[in-house]
């Protein structure tokens, strides 16, 4: 066992080296998010994920006597009022954005006043309210190359939204008319159709430089009715125009390294791979832009019987696999073995 962290070390330290040295030839870097000058544009904070701001005012000292400011309600951004409000919102020159309501809607807010300065909402119909992740979820990302300013975010009904930060329009030239149905160009039909499919995403899109990284979610506390059922990709987006860059295959294709571990052909109906962001020790994304490095520390297996074997490891319903992803192009190096899955490394070109 010891042999075998030794293993995954040494891997991580060679694929670091390998992902400054690309960087170190005469790739342009973009400033990495930042929290230094008290913004939040992050999910967690910054680029690296610290959840760490360095504001001072606020302190051990002062913090009983501290009041109210304002108060923003989400309760008419949906049909009915939500109690389940987990988002983490986003700072950014002095402008807050969240999402709220039942229709998750995205809001624009001054951050000193609580001014609402825009609201974005799509009325997707039956297709959100068959929502695999219904509610206002977990957030939203915010991208810019230093002239042009985004904020992107997943409906209920699984589709990738592109506003503009300034004014909460859609871009027209990203995706179609500014949204990508993430239930099509997924290597795979969704079904029983497009809008009762039982695949979504809860979570905050994952910005890395000019790509945007979006995983998938399936319905809470339950297990497919059958084996055969939608299965849960890692995909890349250009920021810029929404086309698809790359999938991961979290579940692999025949050819794909790994393919032959999955006995019986149970790669082939096997259902329910998905990707979790949370808080905590469940984060679920991690995108470094100084080395484009992109790491998924926990997808869950949920498979349709109580084990699976993979490879040689036993492996249960709800076991973690700990893998790392480039945003830009997608090459496995090697794989190892955890006490709870394998570990995956992708190396950067």
């Amino acid at each position: 066992m010891k042999s075998e962290f030794r293993s995954i070390r040494t891997s991580l330290l060679l694929l670091s080296a390998v992902a400054s040295s690309a960087v170190s030839q005469g790739a342009t870097v973009r400033p990495p998010f930042t929290t230094k000058a008290g913004e939040w544009p992050s999910y967690t904070g910054d680029t690296r994920g610290s959840r760490y701001s360095p504001l001072e005012q606020i302190n051990a000292a002062n913090f009983s006597t501290l009041e109210v400011a304002w108060r923003f309600k989400t309760d008419s951004l949906g049909p009915r009022p939500e109690f389940k409000l987990e988002g983490t919102p986003l700072m950014v020159g002095g402008t807050l954005y969240a999402t709220g309501g039942t229709g998750r809607a995205v809001v624009a807010l001054d951050a000193v006043t609580g001014a609402r300065l825009w609201v974005h909402r799509e009325d997707e119909g039956e297709r959100g309210a068959a929502a695999a992740r219904p509610l206002s979820g977990r957030g939203l990302s915010y991208w810019t190359d230093g002239r042009e300013e985004r904020i992107l975010y997943v409906t209920p009904g699984y589709r990738l939204v592109a506003l503009n930060a300034k004014t909460g329009e859609v871009i027209p030239s990203f995706g179609t008319s500014g949204a990508v149905d993430l239930k099509t160009d997924i290597d795979q039909t969704i079904f029983p159709d497009l809008v009762t499919g039982e695949i979504g995403f809860q979570g905050a899109p994952v910005v890395a430089r000019d790509v945007v990284i979006i995983g998938a979610a399936f319905k809470e506390g339950t297990a497919p009715k059958s084996f055969k059922n939608n299965k849960g990709y890692i995909r890349g987006f250009d920021a810029r125009t929404g086309k698809r860059l790359w999938t991961f295959h979290t579940i692999p294709k025949k050819g794909e390294p790994g393919y032959d571990t999955w006995h019986d052909g149970s790669a082939e109906v096997t259902a329910r791979v998905e990707q979790v962001q949370k808080s905590g020790d469940e984060l679920g994304f991690l995108a470094d832009a100084l080395t484009q490095l992109f790491t998924i520390r926990s997808a869950s297996l949920a498979a349709t019987r109580d084990v699976w074997q993979i490879g040689k490891a036993n492996i249960g319903a709800g076991a973690r696999v700990n893998v790392a992803l480039l945003p830009q192009t997608l090459e496995l190096t090697y794989q190892t073995r955890t006490p709870t899955g394998f570990a995956i490394y992708v190396r950067l070109r």
